[in-house]
């Protein structure tokens, strides 16, 4: 975890240094984070020339707190509803993205042809929609840059244990607690990984409540309140960029010579 990295790696690359000339390798990992897009089409290629521009200083991934839709009527009464934000989404490089509630807006069918069409990895740890066809894995792993960075994923379920909107489109699925999911699933993502985020669709009280409670995660990726924040909760980093990408969070990771040297 990054904690340990902190007193352990740092000052030994300190006292490394002043004992050979050997240069360290540093390198830089970006992690895009965005929230609440509501298929604003239009905000798409200001977001692609930002990931070019750090794409040339580093590594890059691009991930996303999920209601992805709902906003836009080119986007939500396509054929396939939602699929044109999902298009775009592919081209400009998403890695990981959680649920959000708009994306169950048009039910079990809908969600299967979003993600299907995803050039990327949609993880959520607390839904189960596997009678349907459509089955979330809870975390995802990425190596880059010689480290391993764990994502977890979550919606909120603060209407009547499930998430907000109709209950017609949420009759396939069931879900479990949203901060218990969270706890438990960065817990075993921690045992393996150098740095932990959580994609969160819980909104602002509900990340703070988890930050609170959680030595195993780094970063909250929020969502769901449309709130602006970037703050620390305890040993946890709390960001949201309030709604229709008017605003992104960017994680500068230095890693040097494989282990994770500062955020």
């Amino acid at each position: 975890m990054l904690r340990r990295v902190f007193f352990y790696v740092v000052p030994a690359l300190v006292f490394i240094g002043c004992c050979s000339t050997a240069t360290p390798d540093k390198q830089h990992v970006y992690i895009i984070s965005t929230n609440d897009i509501h298929a604003n089409i239009d905000a798409m290629p200001r977001l692609m020339t930002l990931v070019k521009e750090y794409e040339m200083q580093g590594d890059v991934l691009l991930v996303d707190a999920g209601d992805r839709v709902s906003g836009n009527a080119f986007v939500d009464d396509a054929p396939c509803p939602g699929l044109p934000i999902i298009e775009l989404m592919n081209v400009v490089g998403y890695d990981v993205v959680t649920l959000g509630n708009h994306e169950f807006d048009n039910g079990s069918g809908a969600l299967r042809d979003m993600v299907a069409s995803s050039q990327f990895k949609t993880i959520c740890a607390n839904v189960d929609s596997s009678a349907k066809g459509v089955d979330f894995e809870p975390y995802a792993i990425v190596n880059v840059a010689g480290i391993d960075i764990g994502f977890v994923g979550v919606v909120g379920i603060d209407y009547g244990g499930r998430p907000l909107g109709g209950e017609a489109a949420y009759r396939d699925f069931t879900f479990t607690s949203d901060v218990d999911a969270a706890l438990e699933w960065c817990i075993t993502v921690d045992e393996k990984c150098d740095f932990v985020a959580l994609l969160s669709h819980m909104g602002l009280d509900s990340d703070r409540a988890f930050a609170q409670r959680t030595t195993s995660c780094n970063w909250v990726v929020g969502g769901h309140t449309h709130d602006i924040v970037g703050e620390r909760c305890g040993e946890v980093y709390i960001s949201q960029n309030r709604k229709s990408l008017d605003y992104v969070t960017v994680a500068d990771i230095e890693v040097v010579n494989g282990e994770v040297a500062s955020v």
